[in-house]
C-alpha cells in the first residue's frame, strides 16, 4: 500500500549515498555483508560508468539535435552568433557610451545555460566578460572566495578589452571591520579568510588595471586606505565614481594639504578619467586625482568652497554637476571671482546655502543651465543670476529654472540678460505657483507690434532666437485665458518664418496623463489646431505608465524619455 505522504517522483530517483557498505559484525565480514560488498561493486564498476556513458551520449545526441534542427546554431557562424550575445546586454551597455549596469554581469551565463554550442560560443567571446563586480561583504568569507575565482575567470576570458570594474562594500551595523587590522591573519576564517581573498582579489584587479575604462568604488574608508596603502593602480580610462557607505562622521576630517589625501594611482601619470563622479560623503578634498583632463564632473553634497576649488583646478572641464551644495567652514571668508573659460553646461542645486554660487563665478562659455532642482527653490536670487549672466556674456542656449517663487517682472528681468537663449524651460512644483508668471509671459511674448511701438517696449527683442518654451507644472494644465494667448505667441500663420520673427515653433506642457481641454473658445481653438497642421507643436510631455513619483520631485533629465502627445481641444 502506497503511503500518502510519498512523492510519486520520487520513483524515478535513483539514491547512491547508500554504496560503500562496511559490515558491522564483530568477527568479521558476514556472509550477507560479503555479499553485500560484491553487489556495491558491481554498480560501481557497472551500473553507474554505463549510466555514465548513456548520459555522456545523451548530451551529444541534444547538441547534435540543436545543430541540426536550429537555425540559429546551424547557419549562423561563431562570431555572428558572438555579435548576436552582445546585443542581449542592457541597451545602456550596447550605446554608443556603454555603460553596464547591474543585470549585464550575468548574461554570459544565461546564454551559456541554453546548449553547449551557445556555451562554447558565450566562453571565447571577450566582449561578454568585460564586466566584472566584486562585492566584499564584512562577514562572509564563503561569497567572497568564490567571487575571486570568477575575477580570475573573466579577466582571461576577456583578452585584452577594456574593462568595467566594481567594488562595493556594505556597511553593517555592530561591525568592527573599522578596528580590524587587514595584516593580520591569525583568525583564519571568517574575516581574516575573507580580507585574504580581498587582497587576492585587488591583486589580480592591479594586475589588469591598465585595461580599466570605468571603474566604481563603493567601500568603506578603511577599505580606501587599504587600497591606498598596499596598490597604485593605473587609472581609468574614462569614468571614476568614489562612494562610500559610511557615515559623514567617518569622512568628516578634510586634509589640510595634498599629501594627507588619499592616492589610488601610479604616480605620475599624464592621463586620467575624463568623467569623475563623487556622491555623499566623499568631497573633493578626500582623494588625489588628477583634475587637468577631467571633462565631465558629477558632484554630490559638497561644501560650497570644493566647488570652487574644482572649478580652479580642471581648466577642460565641459559640464558639471553640483547637487545639493552647502556652506562649508569658511563661510565667512570671501571668495575671489573664478572664471572658467571652457565649461559649456552647469547643473546646480543648493541645499541650505546663504551664498550663491553665481555670485563668485564667471563663465564665458556657458551653453546650458539647470537651475531647476526643487532644492534651490529657497536659494534663488534672480539679481545674483543678473549679475552672473552679465558678467559671463555666454552664449546661453538651454536655460531650465525653478521659477515658482519669483515675482514674473523678475523673472522678465532674468530672462532680458540671455538673448541667445533657444530652449527655456520653467518648472512650477504647484501649479497656482506658476499661474502668474506664465501668464506673465505669455502675454509679453503675444504683444503685437504696433503695441510695442506704443509702449516703448519691443516684444521680438525678447529671446529673439527663442524656438521652445516649456513649462514643467503639476498637472500640466493651462487656463482657457492663458490658452487664448497662445495662437498670438506664435503669430499668424503667414508670418510664420518671417525675418525678424522669433522662431518659436514649440510649446510643450509636462503631465501625469493627457486631457482634452475644454473652455476654449472656438475661433482660439480653430486657430491653434490650425497652427497644429503647419508643423508648430504643442504638446503635452507624457508621464510613462508605472511612475508613481509626483512630477514636481521628478529631476529635469528624468523627462528626457517622455513622449510628446499632441494638446486636443474640446
Amino acid at each position: 500500500m502506497a503511503y500518502s505522504h510519498r512523492n510519486d517522483t520520487q520513483h524515478n530517483v535513483i539514491d547512491l549515498s547508500q554504496l560503500g557498505y562496511k559490515c558491522t559484525a564483530m568477527n568479521g565480514n558476514c556472509r550477507l555483508c560479503e555479499e553485500m560488498l560484491v553487489i556495491d561493486k558491481s554498480v560501481n564498476n557497472n551500473a553507474v560508468a554505463h549510466l555514465k556513458e548513456l548520459l555522456s551520449r545523451q548530451q551529444q545526441l541534444r547538441t547534435e539535435i540543436n545543430i541540426t534542427h536550429s537555425p540559429i546554431i546551424r547557419d549562423l557562424p561563431p562570431e555572428i552568433l558572438s555579435k548576436v550575445f552582445y546585443s542581449c546586454f542592457s541597451d545602456e551597455m550596447t550605446s554608443e557610451h556603454g555603460e553596464p549596469v547591474k543585470g549585464d554581469v550575468g548574461i554570459p551565463f544565461k546564454l551559456g545555460a541554453v546548449c553547449r554550442t551557445w556555451r562554447q560560443v558565450a566562453w571565447s567571446s571577450p566582449e561578454l566578460w568585460t564586466v566584472i563586480v566584486f562585492n566584499k561583504h564584512s562577514s562572509t568569507a564563503f561569497n567572497a572566495c568564490n567571487q575571486h575565482l570568477m575575477i580570475k575567470e573573466r579577466i582571461e576570458r576577456s583578452g585584452s578589452l577594456p574593462l568595467y570594474i566594481s567594488l562595493y562594500e556594505h556597511a553593517e551595523e555592530d561591525d568592527d571591520d573599522d578596528d580590524y587590522d587587514y595584516d593580520d591573519d591569525e583568525e583564519g576564517k571568517g574575516k581574516g579568510e575573507e580580507c585574504e581573498c580581498w587582497k587576492i582579489s585587488l591583486k589580480l584587479l592591479a594586475q589588469c588595471s591598465h585595461r580599466w575604462k570605468d571603474v566604481k568604488m563603493d567601500l568603506l574608508r578603511e577599505s580606501f586606505k587599504y587600497i591606498a596603502s598596499n596598490f597604485k593602480f593605473t587609472p581609468p580610462i574614462r569614468k571614476l565614481t568614489l562612494r562610500s557607505a559610511d557615515s559623514y562622521q567617518g569622512w568628516s576630517d578634510y586634509p589640510t594639504n595634498e599629501s594627507e589625501r588619499l592616492k589610488l594611482w601610479q604616480e605620475p601619470y599624464e592621463f586620467g578619467p575624463r568623467h569623475v563622479q563623487v556622491n555623499q560623503p566623499i568631497s573633493f578634498r578626500h582623494f588625489s586625482i588628477n583634475w587637468l583632463h577631467v571633462r565631465h564632473v558629477e558632484a554630490k553634497r559638497w561644501p560650497i568652497e570644493d566647488c570652487f576649488n574644482l572649478l580652479k583646478s580642471a581648466p577642460q572641464l565641459v559640464s558639471c554637476s553640483f547637487k545639493r551644495i552647502w556652506m562649508g567652514r569658511s563661510e565667512s571668508q570671501s571668495t575671489p571671482l573664478v572664471c572658467h573659460q571652457s565649461l559649456q553646461s552647469l547643473s546646480v542645486a543648493y541645499d541650505n546655502v546663504s551664498t550663491s554660487l553665481f555670485d563668485n563665478i564667471t563663465l564665458p562659455s556657458l551653453e546650458f543651465l539647470d537651475y531647476s532642482e526643487p532644492g534651490s527653490r529657497d536659494a534663488l536670487d534672480g539679481s545674483c543670476l543678473i549679475s552672473f549672466f552679465n558678467r559671463s556674456c555666454s552664449p546661453l542656449k538651454k536655460l531650465l529654472i525653478l521659477a515658482q517663487d519669483v515675482m514674473p517682472e523678475h523673472l522678465m528681468s532674468i530672462l532680458s540678460t540671455v538673448p541667445t537663449l533657444i530652449h527655456l524651460c520653467l518648472r512650477f512644483p504647484t501649479h497656482y505657483g506658476g499661474r502668474r508668471s506664465m501668464t506673465f509671459l505669455l502675454q509679453r511674448f503675444a504683444k503685437p507690434r504696433s503695441t510695442c511701438e506704443t509702449d516703448g517696449s519691443n516684444a521680438e527683442s525678447f529671446l529673439p532666437q527663442l524656438e521652445i518654451l516649456e513649462s514643467q507644472c503639476s498637472g500640466g494644465y493651462l487656463s482657457p485665458y492663458q490658452w487664448t494667448l497662445v495662437p498670438n505667441v506664435f503669430g499668424r500663420r503667414s508670418k510664420l518664418g518671417a525675418v525678424g520673427r522669433r522662431p518659436l515653433n514649440s510649446l510643450v506642457l509636462d503631465t501625469g496623463r493627457p486631457h482634452s481641454v475644454e473652455g476654449v473658445p472656438k475661433d482660439t481653438v480653430a486657430r491653434l489646431r490650425n497652427l497644429q497642421k503647419v508643423g508648430i507643436i504643442i504638446s503635452y510631455r507624457v508621464m510613462p505608465d508605472g511612475w508613481k513619483v509626483p512630477i514636481y520631485r521628478l529631476r529635469s533629465d528624468a523627462r528626457s524619455h517622455w513622449q510628446l502627445v499632441p494638446v486636443t481641444w474640446k
